[in-house]
């Protein structure tokens, strides 16, 4: 915009007049000093169009809605000024600015609107190079780059060949790497041999098959802890369908996977002692039972009851009781190997579920872990002596019997055991 004055007037190229716009509502006439302008006249806010330095009357009783309105319908892209007849409060003009107003100009004060037209002038001017540089390719090539850079996500683009051709800043941080140690290698390069083959096989069907593959993996990157990861990648083809690459998003699901993992633990796991709780038992127990009926495979389950466990809360206190039932749960998963489960049933009772050689060798590994807990846990209360268990086993033979009944067999035991004078394993009958 060029604008000059000239024997006391304001006078403008061509140019100038066809972005001037004068927002004639309420039939109000075009300042004296617009004249020169040759502003177009609108009578309507529909009639704005955008890169337009609109000048509007004020009017105290709808300036605030039409602002509002004509933000909406143009945005930015509009350089809006409040034209008054009488120069108005510093505060009224900042809540002009407030509602959406670009500039101010007094009608009174003709030398001041040079100003705002320069001003004007260089807001349009900004607001076109901006336009343009979006409209050319190398603008929309930069614009594109620096929006995945801001993304939180991890972005890589992979030419045929398997070398990398771009990653965003998420990348990066996420391989430890810079930009210039990316691009151009391959992922044997950049990963162990062990990962970087399976991700290469992956690429090749994806490149072959064209079907999108999207699955959880997990990245270990140097002096961090490992990060679960959900991967999703899709082949990149030109007009012809013909395969140019791979593009790749990666999604943080660490936190994820670590609530998962709290809520399974929370849903199997006895919350005091965190021995499996009495529903994983028997959904672990099931598991082998499907198999033990083909392979013939030993069984047996047992109960474990801890001798006048009610006099140790009583006379010692239930933050007592509670460090007897972990020290007895870390005796029993200290002398339990992998064929044996242990469980907390409730209360101060805990199933033991025996497979295999364990099964066989039941009776024995039961005595030993009598003869731990009683060595390290044992106190005196008025009932006699206590934190000592008492157990009662029994063969199971799924083909046969249910995990209930071997559970009542085992139960009869224990009742035996106590009836024999406690801190005893009995068998069933």
């Amino acid at each position: 915009m060029h604008t000059a004055r000239a024997q006391g007037h304001v006078r403008s190229e061509p140019e100038t007049a066809s972005l001037l716009s004068w927002l004639a509502l309420d039939n109000t006439a075009v300042p004296q000093a617009l004249e020169p302008l040759c502003p177009l006249v609108i009578r309507h806010l529909k009639e704005v169009r955008p890169s337009t330095i609109c000048f509007l009357p004020l009017s105290p009783q709808t300036t605030e809605l039409i602002l509002t309105t004509m933000r909406g319908q143009v945005g930015d892209g509009v350089y809006l000024v409040i034209v008054s007849k009488a120069p108005l409060p510093a505060t009224t003009v900042n809540r002009l600015f407030a509602f959406g107003a670009d500039d101010y100009w007094c009608d009174e004060q003709p030398d001041d609107l040079l100003l705002c037209l320069a001003r004007a002038g260089r807001s349009m001017k900004r607001l076109r190079n901006v336009i343009e540089e979006r409209q050319s390719p190398s603008g929309d090539m930069e614009f594109l780059k620096r929006g995945l850079d801001h993304l939180p996500a991890p972005i890589s683009l992979k030419d045929q060949a398997g070398r990398y051709a771009y990653c965003n800043k998420a990348f990066q941080t996420l391989m430890n790497l810079s930009l210039d140690e990316i691009i151009g290698r391959k992922v044997c390069e950049l990963l162990p041999p062990d990962v970087a083959r399976r991700y290469a096989e992956l690429d090749a069907l994806l490149l072959d098959d064209g079907m999108g593959q999207c699955f959880e993996t997990e990245l270990c990157v140097v002096d961090d802890a490992p990060k679960h990861l959900l991967l999703h990648k899709v082949r990149v083809e030109d007009d012809a369908g013909e395969a140019l690459g791979i593009a790749s998003v990666l999604i943080d699901i660490t936190d994820r996977k670590q609530l998962e993992s709290r809520l399974v633990r929370a849903a199997e796991r006895d919350p005091l002692t965190n021995a499996y709780n009495r529903r994983k038992f028997f959904a672990l127990v099931q598991e082998v039972v499907v198999e033990a009926i083909v392979t013939a495979e030993p069984l047996a389950v047992a109960i474990v009851d801890i001798d006048h466990f009610k006099s140790i809360n009583d006379e010692y206190g239930h933050s007592e009781g509670d460090r007897i039932l972990c020290e007895i749960v870390a005796i029993l998963e200290k002398e339990a190997n992998d064929l044996i489960e242990v469980a907390r049933a409730g209360g101060e009772e805990f199933f033991l579920f025996f497979r295999g050689q364990a099964a066989i060798d039941a009776a024995a590994i039961l005595e030993r872990m009598r003869t731990q807990i009683a060595r390290y846990c044992r106190m005196s209360t008025s009932s006699g002596s206590a934190g000592t268990i008492s157990a009662g086993y029994s063969a199971f033979d799924p083909a046969s019997h249910t995990i209930d009944q071997a559970l009542r067999r085992a139960d009869a035991a224990l009742y035996l055991a106590k009836d024999g004078g406690r801190n005893r394993v009995c068998s069933a009958t």
